[in-house]
C-alpha cells in the first residue's frame, strides 16, 4: 500500500497500483512495476553463473602463467579501462559452455599482445624427433626488422577427465629469423594436446597474440 507523507504534495512512499513510489534527497520518484517476473534462478541463468565461475577460476589458475605477464601489460599499453584479470575473463567469456566444460579450445586466448605475428605459422608432429613438434613460419615479420630476435614460446594444455586441465609453458630459444623450430614436449605418445604458440621480446615484456593448434603426440 502506498501513502502520502507530509500532505498530498509532499513525499510519497510505497506502492500505488503498479507504481512504486520513493523519495531520495527530497526528490520523489515513481517506478512502474513489471507485469512479468523473470526467475533469476532458471537453468539457463544457473548455466551462465557457472560459466562465469569457471572463467574466474581459470583466470586465477593462469595468473602466474600468462594473465599477469601478458594481459596486465596489454591493458595498460592499450589504455583499456579494465584489470588484466577482468580483460582475460572478458576475452574468454565464451570458452566454457553452459555445462561448465570447454567446448572449443580454439576459442581460448592464453596470450595477448601487440607484437606482429609471423606469416603462415603452422604446427605439426616432428617426423625426425619423437615427442616433439615442428613449428614453421614463412617469414618472421611483416613490418619491423627489429623483431628478428623475438623468441618462440608454447603454452601446452592437456585435457583432464575431471575438468582440471593441465597447463604447461615451454620456453625456447628459437628466434623469429630461424623460420622453424623443433620443440620437445613433456607428454607421452598418443596424448591429445592443445598448443598456443606465441613470440615474446628478448626481455619478455612484449608479446604477440597466440596461435592455436591441436595435435596428438607421435
Amino acid at each position: 500500500m502506498g501513502k502520502y507523507v507530509d500532505g498530498p504534495f509532499g513525499k510519497v512512499s510505497g506502492q500505488i497500483g503498479n507504481l512504486i513510489a520513493s523519495s531520495w534527497m527530497d526528490i520523489n520518484y515513481f517506478k512502474i512495476k513489471s507485469d512479468h517476473y523473470h526467475d533469476a534462478n532458471t537453468l539457463e541463468q544457473q548455466g551462465y553463473r557457472k560459466r562465469f565461475g569457471n572463467v574466474s577460476s581459470l583466470a586465477t589458475k593462469l595468473k602466474d602463467l600468462c594473465v599477469d605477464s601478458t594481459y596486465k601489460p596489454f591493458v595498460k599499453k592499450k589504455k583499456i579501462a579494465m584489470t588484466g584479470r577482468n580483460y582475460f575473463m572478458s576475452v574468454n567469456a565464451q570458452v566454457y559452455d553452459l555445462n561448465g566444460t570447454i567446448g572449443d579450445y580454439s576459442l581460448l586466448k592464453t596470450v595477448v599482445g601487440a607484437l606482429p605475428l609471423p606469416f603462415d605459422l603452422k604446427v605439426e608432429n616432428d617426423s625426425d624427433q619423437a615427442g616433439a613438434v615442428r613449428i614453421i613460419w614463412r617469414s618472421w615479420c611483416q613490418d619491423n626488422p627489429k623483431r628478428a630476435n623475438d623468441h618462440l614460446d608454447v603454452i601446452v594444455v592437456k585435457e583432464m577427465e575431471n575438468g582440471d586441465d593441465e597447463f604447461v609453458i615451454v620456453e625456447t630459444e628459437f628466434e623469429r629469423e630461424e623460420l622453424s623450430a623443433s620443440v620437445k614436449l613433456p607428454f607421452e605418445k598418443g596424448t591429445l594436446l592443445h598448443l598456443y604458440v606465441f613470440f615474446a621480446s628478448p626481455d619478455n615484456q612484449e608479446f604477440t597474440n597466440d596461435v592455436y593448434a591441436k595435435i596428438v603426440m607421435n
